[in-house]
């Protein structure tokens, strides 16, 4: 993953310092607001930049959600995986592994 920018900067560089004494689910009240996204569940929490990443990094997917991230950057489907919620990364496109319910991966993604 490639980041561009001051504020990809100060996000790599408080998470990197916050790893060091924080473990996940405890809420970092020292960062700024605008650097959290805080899962509905309010036990978890993830950086606003692992929102809309195809990865479920709060465990219910809401990170992940469409409304939360209306644009795909993968392929969306119903997945097999919980873990995937429902936009999958193009690259596991035609791998010969079912990923969506309906394997449209296998069938129809390019």
């Amino acid at each position: 993953m490639e980041f561009c920018g001051l504020k990809s900067f100060i996000i790599l560089w408080m998470r990197e310092l916050i790893s060091k004494w924080m473990t996940q689910g405890q809420m970092p009240n020292s960062l700024p607001q605008n650097l959290i996204f805080k899962c509905p569940n309010q036990k978890t929490w993830t950086y606003v930049d692992k929102v809309c990443d195809t990865r479920n990094d709060c465990g219910d997917c809401s990170d992940e959600s469409v409304l939360q991230c209306p644009k795909c950057s993968g392929w969306r489907c119903d997945t097999v995986f919980f873990a995937d919620c429902a936009c999958i990364p193009r690259t596991r496109c035609k791998n010969g592994i079912q990923d969506c319910a309906d394997w449209s991966d296998e069938n129809l993604c390019e």
